[in-house]
């Protein structure tokens, strides 16, 4: 939810910045009406009755299932769902990528990427060697292997022609190629604008809180923006940039 609605529809109105401030531990970016916004939605949505009732009782696994037998029109998800439910989808069944509807301006509309960082240690026995396994981890041949045997798009912008991908993901590698999204990643972190292990639970905990009526956006934002407080007050925890 956090992922597939609420920081692309962030990062549509408001740009790469206001996602950068969060994760950089700035909590007036908590205030600033584009958060505001995209959490009351949420709100919203559960107060509209537009969310299943046992939606904080599934595993992703079973939320793509209940999606796929009818349940639900739209599921935030990653571009991986079609290849991991392959053997379930029913016959007939088609699916197709849907840019952030999330905001509430006429901005290109944003996916927020994500992916692992991967490093070299400063003082290891052999750099040369970690690096050229790298080099090989990242070519094009072995991208277009990955994007195949995952049914999934990789992070990484090569050419993808010859390679068989799930409809889907043809349907997002178009809408990217003419520009009616773009895509956003943050560098130095965790891949997800959220550097911090303890803020990620704050901010999960909080969106789970809307969806099962606990607490109103305003509360929840509240408890983000304490979390993200003691973090920054705790010289026990190493400070990350990300940009």
């Amino acid at each position: 939810m956090g992922y597939g609605l609420i920081q692309p529809g962030i990062a549509t109105d408001a740009g790469k910045d206001l996602l950068l401030q969060m994760g950089n531990l700035d909590t007036s970016a908590y205030d600033s009406k584009e958060v505001i916004s995209a959490y009351d939605k949420l709100e919203q949505l559960v107060k509209n009755d537009w969310t299943p009732a046992n939606a904080l009782s599934l595993t992703h696994t079973e939320a793509q299932m209940e999606w796929l037998l009818g349940k639900a029109f739209i599921i935030p998800c990653g571009n991986w769902l079609e290849g991991e439910m392959a053997e379930d989808i029913p016959e007939g069944f088609e699916m197709a990528f849907m840019p952030s509807f999330w905001h509430d301006s006429t901005n290109t509309s944003t996916y927020v990427g994500s992916s692992p960082r991967i490093s070299i240690a400063a003082n290891t026995k052999n750099p040369e060697a970690a690096k050229a396994f790298l080099q090989v981890l990242f070519s094009k041949n072995v991208t277009q292997a990955v994007a195949e045997c995952q049914m999934g798009i990789p992070c990484m912008r090569d050419d993808l022609e010859g390679v068989e991908l799930t409809a889907s993901n043809q349907d997002i590698l178009k809408q990217v190629s003419e520009g009616s999204v773009q895509i956003i990643n943050e560098v130095g972190g965790s891949g997800n604008f959220e550097p911090y292990a303890e803020l990620r639970t704050a901010t999960t905990n909080a969106i789970s809180s809307i969806l099962g009526g606990q607490k109103t956006s305003e509360e929840a934002l509240e408890g983000i923006k304490q979390e993200a407080d003691r973090i920054a007050a705790d010289d026990g925890i190493a400070k990350i940039t990300i940009s």
